[in-house]
């Protein structure tokens, strides 16, 4: 009967150790989403420099864009100006991006992957259009600061407004 009685609280207590989050956990969750957030709002702004302060220099970017892939330290110049091309010539401009819910965010030690519903409200002609899509990130500790290592885009054909 005695044996009982340790039993329970030790498998608690061992449930507990493997559920139980590393500390700061939930400090470096916040600054990923902030990056997220941050390159949202750069990206509808126009701001290079602060797309680019998010990005580690060996990152890389994937989207739906030609020529659909860029990497290396002049990757976000080189896809910047691609998307600028692509957009001239569809005659659409950036209005919104809305960062959603989560699908995953998880933090490995130095490094990390999160995966967010995007909604992404663009102007073309006198249309306005919502492209919903998955914005996925691989991320790194580089120092005390947490940079891009991956950006992806996985976006649908935009639909008009209701």
């Amino acid at each position: 009967m005695r044996m009982k009685t340790y039993v329970v609280p030790a498998i608690i207590a061992a449930l507990a150790c493997f559920s139980a989050a590393p500390a700061g956990a939930g400090a470096d969750e916040d600054a990923i989403k902030k990056i997220i957030q941050h390159q949202g709002s750069s990206i509808i702004k126009g701001d290079l420099a602060g797309i680019k302060s998010d990005f580690a220099e060996d990152g890389s970017i994937t989207d739906e864009v030609p020529p659909f892939y860029w990497h290396g330290s002049s990757m976000v110049d080189a896809w910047w100006a691609d998307l600028g091309k692509e957009m001239q010539e569809q005659k659409m401009a950036l209005v919104k991006a809305k960062i959603g819910s989560y699908r995953s965010l998880v933090v490995a030690g130095d490094s990390a992957y999160a995966v967010a519903d995007v909604a992404l409200t663009v102007k073309q002609g006198d249309a306005t259009l919502v492209e919903k899509g998955v914005w996925t990130f691989a991320l790194a500790k580089r120092g005390s600061d947490w940079k891009i290592v991956a950006s992806d885009w996985g976006g649908s054909v935009p639909k008009p407004v209701k």
